[in-house]
């Protein structure tokens, strides 16, 4: 659940407004719990979907066209898989330098099938200049979000369907996000108390939704402002501080860097699903690892105890012996092994904290051959 709703719903309940709101928000977050467990549990096979049809692309071009449009598919699922992460890391981490193009397109994707299903058009109008802003990445997916569903349910209560506009551009040291509807606009009276805390003009709404975008905002330097027109609908302008130099320059991608070859390290692969270590054994010794492969931390540990590896590349849950004890008894016994820790948990960044109290380094699923096999290799850079 977001920080700020958390805070809120700790002060005493005083009204039927507030009650109504406390038992919303603890919907939605057993709802959030059922949805990360979903969400682990695709994860192991969308990485396996999407990691054979890169090696079957490889292996045969000939193929190509109906191998690559389950990769792509894949990829797809993979991605909205990472949004509803980041989403699920709201409230979590610090603040990050972020690409606020590709925010913007992130939530666009997570908000595609509501868009589709009220037939109404979203047009981004992006910066060409890609700017970059400090911010929790999905505390600001959050906002979007907020705002998208908000247009959508203005248009459809008017007419069958519709245009959304989102827009970025830079003004001297700032960021600006518009997002702008064609629905109905918001009456004046009601504009004027539109971040109020329980305000709403929704039957079944919180009341929630824009007080707690505008205090994400804020939190990180920025501000957020409404306007409305008959003519031009509702209009919502978030201006967010501009990162610049050498600040924005380390956030960018290094997603390109050429793969180098194995030189015959070796690898101990574990993972209790068969599929995802005979993925990994597949990529790997492709690129010259000497791997092997057990489904268990338990035999794990004994291979360890009878043999020297490079790399260990290990599943953080397993039903028998875990990863956490594997890398417990790696820390101990063998510290010259370095680890790469796999997980598909979403709900936080407890994973992350995991494997630096261990000093691996951490590869969450569901992930491509690309991204498994540059991870490998910054072990050893």
């Amino acid at each position: 659940m977001n920080t700020f709703v958390m805070e809120f719903l700790r002060q005493p309940v005083q009204s039927q407004q507030e009650h109504r709101a406390l038992v919303q928000a603890e919907k939605m977050s057993a709802a959030g719990n059922l949805l990360a467990g979903l969400v682990h549990e695709l994860n192991n096979p969308l990485t396996t979907i999407l990691g054979f049809s890169e090696l079957l692309l490889n292996e045969d071009a000939g193929k190509g066209d109906r191998i690559r449009t389950i990769r792509d598919e894949a990829a797809r699922s993979v991605r909205i898989i990472q949004n509803v992460l980041r989403l699920a890391r709201s409230d979590s981490g610090g603040f990050e330098i972020i690409d606020v193009n590709d925010s913007i397109r992130r939530t666009a994707e997570l908000a595609g099938y509501q868009l589709r299903l009220n037939r109404i058009e979203l047009e981004l109008r992006l910066s060409p200049m890609s700017p970059k802003a400090i911010a929790h990445e999905g505390e600001l997916t959050q906002v979007l979000l907020n705002l998208i569903t908000n247009a959508i349910h203005a248009i459809s209560a008017v007419r069958a369907s519709g245009t959304i506009r989102i827009s970025s551009m830079i003004n001297e040291s700032s960021v600006h996000i518009v997002v702008n509807d064609d629905g109905p606009g918001i009456a004046g009276a009601d504009l004027r108390r539109i971040f109020e805390p329980f305000f709403t003009t929704k039957a079944n709404g919180t009341g929630l939704g824009l007080h707690l975008s505008q205090k994400i905002i804020r939190e990180i330097g920025g501000d957020i402002c409404a306007s409305s027109s008959k003519s031009n609908g509702a209009t919502f302008t978030i201006d967010l501080p501009l990162v610049t130099g050498r600040k924005a320059d380390r956030s960018e991608s290094t997603s390109d860097d050429p793969i180098i070859t194995g030189a015959s390290r070796s690898v101990l692969i574990v993972d209790d699903e068969d599929n995802i270590t005979e993925l990994i054994e597949s990529a790997l010794s492709a690129s010259g690892y000497d791997t092997e492969c057990r489904n268990d931390g338990g035999p794990a540990i004994d291979l360890l105890r009878d043999k020297e590896y490079d790399i260990l590349i290990c599943d953080l849950h397993m039903p028998g012996t875990s990863g956490r004890e594997v890398m417990e008894w790696v820390r101990s016994n063998r510290p010259n092994v370095r680890t790469l820790l796999l997980s598909g948990d979403v709900a936080g960044r407890e994973t992350e904290e995991i494997a630096k109290a261990y000093g691996a380094h951490f590869l969450p699923k569901p992930f491509s051959v690309a991204e498994l096999r540059r991870a490998v290799q910054r072990l050893t850079s």
